[in-house]
């Protein structure tokens, strides 16, 4: 009669606990599973979906195998379970498998130059945008709130002339971390209107200048 249940060995994670979260990521879990006379049925338990369930694996050989696709932030537990012929049961140790969040990536532009200090002589307006890899984006002029809401958010104005400093922050979501906020400066300067003056010589000519006033 045989009394020995099935035995694992070489439990493997495709990618290592705690590694960030990546958008449509496939996980790939693994366990050698024997028997002295045939292995049954083998289950995966998990709560990557909210809720601890059993679900059924692919096997090649004595490997035993399941793929998860798009795991989010998170801290899990799975573990394995493997019955004979004769429906003797073993199991495997419960795991921990955490997902960590991802960095949120932020970036700003002026009139679409990104992440770099700015001058220009264009009073006429400033584009400037903040676009985050996720969350809600902040956009502060000297320290004052101009937009915020989900990425990206633009700002619009017509300045005038001097220096700002432009800030932008956002916050994260379930996969992916706040970000504390990029700084930036724009300095926008005066264009010296042209007036034209005009020399009368005698006789009759006429001669242009075009002049720079301040």
């Amino acid at each position: 009669l045989d009394t020995i249940a099935p035995k694992f060995s070489s439990n493997t994670t495709s990618i290592a606990s705690g590694a960030k979260f990546v958008t449509n990521q496939t996980y790939v879990f693994s366990t050698t599973w024997t028997d002295r006379i045939t292995v049954g049925t083998v289950l995966m338990e998990h709560n990557f979906t909210g809720t601890i369930t059993n679900y059924t694996m692919t096997q090649s050989g004595s490997s035993y195998s399941y793929n998860f696709t798009n795991l989010g932030a998170n801290l899990y537990v799975w573990r394995m379970y493997a019955n004979d012929s004769v429906n003797n049961v073993n199991k495997t140790d419960q795991y921990f498998y955490n997902v960590s969040k991802a960095d949120n990536i932020l970036e700003i532009y002026f009139d679409g130059n990104r992440n770099q200090n700015y001058q220009t002589s264009n009073e006429s307006s400033l584009n400037v945008t903040a676009n985050a890899t996720a969350g809600t984006v902040f956009i502060y002029r000297n320290g004052n709130l101009i937009v915020s809401g989900s990425t990206p958010q633009s700002s619009v104005a017509s300045l005038a002339s001097g220096s700002y400093t432009f800030k932008a922050n956002a916050t994260g979501n379930e996969n992916y971390t706040d970000n504390s906020g990029v700084m930036l400066y724009a300095n926008i300067t005066k264009t010296s209107p042209i007036s034209n003056m005009q020399i009368i010589l005698t006789p009759s000519s006429t001669i242009d200048y075009g002049l720079q006033t301040s």
